[in-house]
């Protein structure tokens, strides 16, 4: 299956909410973490939330891997307080996620 992903901001919130699917790429792993950080600088370091939906995807290579990984601590340095991968009943989800990490 061909790589994609979906990145949208629910401001009021405080929610950035990911969506992929596929085999990611090098290149396309780039492409996902230039779109995160622009998406993300809606925060500018204020605390926020990820939901990231992963299900559609599937195992990366220990490069790409490594890509994904320096996307998530660059959103922990710049204001994520939780991330939580959505498993569907995204309204459900996110009030259990809000109670545990305390963000109202």
């Amino acid at each position: 299956m061909k790589p994609r992903f979906e990145i949208s901001v629910a401001g009021e919130e405080r929610t950035i909410r990911v969506r992929m699917i596929g085999q990611f790429d090098l290149r396309t792993m780039n492409d996902f973490a230039r779109e995160y950080r622009r998406v993300s600088r809606v925060y500018a370091g204020t605390p926020h939330m990820v939901l990231a939906d992963m299900r559609g995807s599937q195992p990366a290579t220990p490069e790409v891997a490594a890509v994904l990984g320096e996307t998530i601590e660059f959103s922990r340095q710049n204001g994520v307080v939780c991330c939580a991968n959505a498993r569907g009943e995204s309204d459900r989800i996110r009030h259990r996620v809000r109670t545990a990490c305390f963000i109202y």
